[in-house]
């Protein structure tokens, strides 16, 4: 979960400074990364990295430009994404309940 305002985000708001801190110091400052799903994504020097936490030569860097793109893109889509990361969550409860049951039922029967 990302947490909006942390010193680490702060920056990024449009509208906020950081005393001390030029305006090109900002826009170098490093954002800490958040890791979701087995991938780790970085904003770092206005670039989005993202690497795969199995194998890191699996990785895409795109520019702040391209990142933006793809930011409106997965928005526009935020529904359909909504809707689909809710059957994963589903699908994953389910075979871990079904999973259960049949531990259930080995030691029920191993007991007898």
């Amino acid at each position: 979960m990302l947490l909006p305002f942390t010193p680490q985000k702060r920056a990024i708001y449009s509208g906020t400074e950081i005393p001390g801190i030029s305006k090109e110091d900002e826009r170098r400052m490093n954002i800490a990364p958040i890791i979701a799903d087995g991938w780790k994504f970085e904003l770092t020097d206005s670039k989005l990295l993202i690497t795969s936490e199995q194998d890191s030569h699996s990785h895409v860097q795109l520019s702040a430009k391209a990142a933006f793109s793809l930011l409106n893109y997965l928005y526009e889509e935020r529904n359909y994404l909504q809707e689909a990361a809710q059957r994963e969550t589903t699908e994953e409860v389910e075979i871990k309940r079904a999973e259960r049951r049949s531990q259930s039922m080995q030691d029920d029967e191993m007991s007898d």
